[in-house]
């Protein structure tokens, strides 16, 4: 083999590893944005409104029904059992605190 053949086989292999790689990047790229088409956008998330329970009430008072799809009801983080709080610390993994 003459030393210009090897010098063309070097750059054919890279070349074919570029192109190997740019099709690998595009193909990651479509997968990501077809993924993610479906997501909320980042002002949806910042400004996050979830559906809360209307409750209608008497002329006294008195809660007559409830109308909800998901029942979400807000709790001040002092309301909920140190129990609770510790059952879904231990849920999450254990670099939770880190």
């Amino acid at each position: 083999m003459s030393k210009s053949s090897t010098t063309i086989d070097v750059s054919q292999i890279m070349r074919r590893c570029l192109v190997v790689i740019f099709l690998g990047m595009v193909s990651v790229l479509s997968v990501v944005l077809f993924l993610s088409k479906d997501l909320p956008s980042l002002e949806q998330l910042e400004n996050y409104d979830p559906d809360l329970v209307t409750r209608i009430y008497s002329a006294d008072g008195k809660v007559l029904t409830e109308l909800f799809v998901q029942k979400r009801v807000f709790v001040e983080l002092t309301n909920i059992p140190i129990h609770m709080q510790n059952a879904v610390i231990a849920s999450e993994d254990r670099r939770f605190y880190q």
